[in-house]
């Protein structure tokens, strides 16, 4: 929520704009717990130009009078908060009983590889807060995540690709008493940065000598006299129950908790890089594929360029592997509509990655493991037009980025090819297992490109016909409720006559019962399965279809009161019969199919079953395999089927 509060006119025309930040907090289930919990809030002074970077005197400067040389305590091994690659650029801090004092050079290629467009200095920014942070009593330094900043100044219009190459000096103080403010001065002694007022909240700490550490606990005992961290002011009562916005700028209904949506559309664009070898040297390395052949083949590359690496062709998989490069269906036959091979495939993945799962997730260590995948495609992330060997690559690329949010301290990346001979396969590897880097890349004959994700407005031409009419049916499977039925009411509203599939028949629990009966028999349902092994997970499935048989009649009966012309059929997409059955049920054959079904459980990776992994992709990929080729096989040739698929932007779909 961003709210002006000022435009003033002048020398640098400043608005001052209060943000707040907030975020709802929903259940697996969608139930929604918390609205617009707040979770921070700034004023930000927004310029017609930056002002210029101020040269204060040496009498103005911390002073580092009596400094002690320590080790920055975040780039110290510590099972807390590790901070290496890039935000590694400062490793020896002077701390005095005045002022610190610490030098850093930023790694021009590097930023840019992040931060090329950024307006501000992040890596530098990030490189002040820790000099502020260190601090050492007996050898004991803090590991601490920040609480509060009263303020942060950024003079010069400088960005941290700006500011590489040059020795940049930061000074901070080092008690209230000087205020608690640091600086990030260029080579010429201009001030570039200032915060003041920053405060923490130590996770644990680390012995500047032994490199032991200590959680909190253990270091409140060991020093009981240390004053606790300071207090945080919280909102008033109530301030987390605020709207998001003014309730006369509501776009949607503020009942609801759908928000507005906006086009993406992503598209590949040429980003070169220097292919700088050595990514997996010395790295204990997890290669699996599908093909045991091109696997073992690339494995030797590998070997001959450094790394250590083990495939899963027969084996267990470690649960210490710094990086599993995952080769997915490369090397197999060109892909055929319903084509099994990638169900083993993602069994052999499941299992590798659930092996390092939890390892992975208690690191501190911002990028040390790493999670790749290489599918054959065309380079261009289906882009160009040709024939993709491999469609069914996408799938990993989806698990890749759902490890991306489950794992945030791990690296994952996607890699298309469209050459994929094994020397091809190791160069790339070992040039993109960087520790920091674009998340898709593609290779098409020989040039490097990354996905671009661009807003964009809906195309839209006045004088086009309409999607659909009265002559249309449309099958949506998966659209008894949410953003299935929701489509279904539109394309209804054209005109068109719309089946929407469900793996449940609207019979059992909850059909007939009132809110009030509902309620007590889903709770009293749930009461008696937490006495039983296993009971929960059955108790949470059978009230979730039991909802479901209430949702989905009610839809129904709302758009028939409005004269739509919507119907719900059970059936289950990945069964060919059962496909089969519904579309000869039909009183006509469909002419558009929209792909919605997903399976979706609502809990972490490392807790989800192998079969349960395979499943949730066999719905997207077997149910759209199924549906097109019963519909293609009836659809009259002057009306040919249209057709999409619908997924979650994190989904495996």
């Amino acid at each position: 929520m961003a709210e002006v509060v000022e435009d003033a006119p002048g020398e640098y025309g400043e608005t001052v704009v209060r943000v707040r930040i907030l975020t709802d907090v929903v259940a697996p289930d969608g139930t929604v717990l918390a609205t617009d919990r707040e979770h921070g809030r700034m004023s930000v002074v927004l310029r017609d130009r930056p002002a210029e970077c101020p040269r204060p005197g040496p009498d103005q400067l911390p002073r580092t009078a009596g400094a002690v040389d320590l080790a920055n305590p975040y780039q110290l091994p510590n099972s807390f908060i590790s901070l290496p690659g890039t935000f590694a650029a400062t490793k020896r801090v002077l701390s005095g009983p005045e002022g610190k004092l610490a030098t850093m050079t930023l790694d021009g290629v590097e930023v840019a590889r992040w931060f090329e467009h950024s307006v501000l200095p992040a890596v530098v920014c990030d490189a002040l807060a820790q000099v502020m942070a260190v601090t050492a009593e007996d050898g004991w330094s803090p590991l601490a995540v920040p609480r509060t900043m009263r303020r942060i100044d950024f003079y010069g219009g400088l960005n941290d690709v700006a500011l590489a190459a040059e020795e940049l000096t930061l000074r901070a103080t080092s008690g209230p008493d000087g205020g608690l403010w640091g600086g990030v001065f260029a080579s010429d002694g201009r001030l570039v940065v200032r915060m003041a007022g920053a405060t923490g909240e130590p996770l644990g700490y680390v012995h500047q000598d032994s490199g032991h550490v200590r959680t909190v606990d253990e270091q409140r005992a060991a020093h009981p006299a240390q004053a606790p961290p300071p207090e945080v002011r919280l909102p008033r009562d109530g301030a987390e129950n605020e709207p998001a916005v003014r309730p006369q700028l509501l776009a949607y209904d503020s009942s609801s908790f759908s928000r507005p949506v906006q086009r993406w559309v992503a598209e590949p664009v040429p980003r070169p890089m220097e292919p700088v070898p050595g990514g997996l040297r010395d790295r204990r390395v997890l290669l699996r594929g599908a093909h045991g052949p091109a696997t073992e083949a690339v494995a030797e590359q590998l070997t001959a360029r450094g790394a250590i690496v083990g495939t899963a062709c027969g084996a267990e998989p470690a649960a210490e592997w710094d990086v599993i490069a995952d080769l997915t269906l490369t090397g197999l036959d060109d892909h055929e509509l319903g084509d099994p091979a990638w169900r083993e495939a993602l069994l052999t993945t499941t299992a590798a990655l659930q092996a390092v799962y939890d390892h992975w997730l208690e690191t501190a260590e911002a990028d040390r493991f790493q999670y790749l995948t290489i599918s054959h495609g065309d380079g261009l992330f289906g882009h160009s037009g040709a024939t993709v060997p491999q469609p069914l690559g996408g799938a990993w690329a989806a698990l890749a980025k759902n490890l991306m949010v489950e794992l945030p301290r791990v690296v994952t990346k996607s890699i298309d090819l469209d050459h994929v001979d094994p020397p091809t396969i190791a160069r790339v590897l070992d040039t993109e297992a960087r520790p920091m880097g674009d998340q898709e890349v593609g290779y098409r004959d020989g040039v490097r490109h990354v996905q671009r994700v661009r807003i964009t407005s809906s195309p839209s031409d006045p004088t086009a016909e309409l999607p659909v009419g009265s002559g249309d049916c449309v099958l949506i499977s998966g659209g008894g409720r949410g953003v299935g039925f929701a489509l279904a009411r539109e394309l209804a509203a054209l005109g068109a006559e719309v089946v929407v599939t469900g793996r449940r028949p609207l019979t059992g629990p909850g059909a007939e019962t009132d809110d009030d009966a509902f309620a007590a028999w889903r709770k009293r349902r749930l009461l008696e399965a937490v006495g039983t092994p296993g009971g929960v997970a059955e108790g949470r499935h059978v009230v979730e279809d039991a909802e479901f048989v209430r949702t989905a009649p009610a839809n129904l009966t709302a758009a028939a009161d409005r004269g739509l012309r919507i119907r719900y059929e059970p059936c289950d997409v990945t069964d060919r019969d059962q496909v089969e059955r519904l579309v000869a049920g039909l009183d006509r054959s469909p002419t558009v199919l929209v792909h919605n079904a997903a399976t979706y459980r609502g809990v972490r990776f490392s807790r989800l079953t192998p079969e349960e992994v395979v499943r949730a992709v066999d719905v997207k990929v077997t149910g759209f395999a199924t549906l097109f080729d019963v519909l293609t096989a009836q659809s009259p040739a002057d009306r040919p089927l249209r057709f999409v698929s619908c997924a979650g932007s994190m989904s495996a779909g």
